[in-house]
């Protein structure tokens, strides 16, 4: 069984966020928390976390760790905080460069997780691929044997049949992340991304016919447009 994952947007106001959450929460399997999505300052994704698992206590949560904003001993400290809220799922990620503040640069992703584990060898610690990379690159990522990883682009690549065999080979998940471009969002996205990256929300069934033999999840993100991202998400449960 594949697993869908929904990408929850860190609203500001706390009674939109919580509403939204427990419609994801419903549709999704595990819901993910972006983190200063392209370096904007926004809500937490930890604080947020913790605060959705206390209003839903089935919430599973992948949090995102933004490594720009922080440095070793407050890497532990957010997941020493975060596990105390039974949440144990970890997207280890540099971030996008911050429009406010320096980046801090004390660890990256590959080192992060040596870092955790020398504390905490049971939690659940995910690394982003980049199929835009040479194969030796991402082949080096894969060594580091993070608990999963998450492609996130291009969606599809002839590198994807590869890369799923050698994540599943060392017993670790692979995920895909799904941008999904609808009538309401495509403004907005077409100024961050490009096109082809996207996926059209008409074409979303085709889409995941394509890749789902080679992945164990997708993660579904519809920015701005959260009706757009509950209609992708009652799509997906036909196939997945």
């Amino acid at each position: 069984m594949k697993e869908i994952i929904a990408e929850l947007t860190p609203y500001s106001n706390k009674e939109k966020l919580l509403r939204h959450a427990k419609d994801l929460i419903e549709y999704s399997d595990l819901i993910d928390i972006p983190d200063a999505p392209l370096g904007i300052p926004s809500p937490s994704s930890s604080i947020i976390s913790c605060m959705i698992k206390d209003n839903f206590d089935n919430a599973n949560i992948i949090t995102n760790i933004r490594l720009f904003d922080v440095n070793r001993l407050n890497l532990l400290n957010t997941i020493t905080a975060l596990r105390m809220n039974q949440i144990n799922n970890f997207l280890l990620v540099r971030g996008d460069v911050p429009l406010v503040g320096n980046k801090i640069e004390d660890v990256t992703p590959d080192e992060a997780i040596n870092v955790i584990r020398s504390k905490y060898a049971d939690t659940n610690l995910g690394l982003l691929l980049n199929l835009n990379k040479s194969i030796n690159e991402i082949n080096e990522r894969i060594k580091r044997r993070a608990s999963f990883y998450l492609i996130t682009r291009p969606w599809f690549s002839e590198k994807l049949k590869e890369v799923s065999k050698k994540v599943k080979e060392q017993n670790s998940k692979l995920y895909l992340y799904f941008v999904l471009i609808t009538e309401n969002n495509k403004e907005f996205l077409l100024k961050h991304l490009p096109k082809e990256e996207l996926v059209h929300i008409d074409k979303l069934d085709e889409a995941i016919q394509s890749v789902e033999n080679y992945v164990d999840g997708i993660l579904f993100s519809s920015p701005t447009d959260h009706e757009g991202l509950i209609k992708s998400l009652k799509i997906s449960h036909k196939f997945i």
